[in-house]
């Protein structure tokens, strides 16, 4: 007699639907996909990242350093200090950045989209898999 085939470890179409919500690039990982989701895990990430207004972070850091440095010596009030910082968090962006940015997360938001949807796809059409033995 045969010894029993190994248990399947079959692949759900909702853990990959699942884990491509979370972070995209994990269902097709799931999926066995490593070349597809290593890359979709970078790029997405990258998308996210360059979405980022990076230069307007680092210039609230500055301004609330420098007023609360102000603020300890007794140079400022706490309320101009408040005003200072709010003022420099929503001070428009330039119109270039603007756009980068739009772009960097609807291009972001699109691959997000497309990799939920591919992982799904392909985790409903492909069979379960044997594990490989040793």
């Amino acid at each position: 007699m045969p010894p029993p085939l190994p248990a399947t470890s079959p692949r759900l179409a909702r853990s990959a639907i699942a884990l491509s919500l979370l972070w995209p690039g994990l269902g097709q990982l799931q999926n066995r996909q490593f070349l597809l989701g290593t890359s979709a895990l970078a790029s997405n990430t990258a998308l996210y990242l360059a979405a980022v207004p990076w230069g307007r972070i680092s210039r609230i850091y500055s301004i609330t350093q420098n007023q609360a440095a102000e603020l300890v010596e007794g140079r400022a009030d706490p309320a101009r200090v408040i005003s200072k910082v709010i003022e420099t968090a929503f001070a428009p962006l330039p119109a270039s950045t603007t756009v980068f940015l739009t772009l960097a997360l609807v291009a972001a938001l699109a691959l997000h989209a497309f990799l939920t949807c591919q992982a799904w796809h392909y985790a409903r059409a492909t069979p379960p898999s044997l594990p490989r033995s040793a």
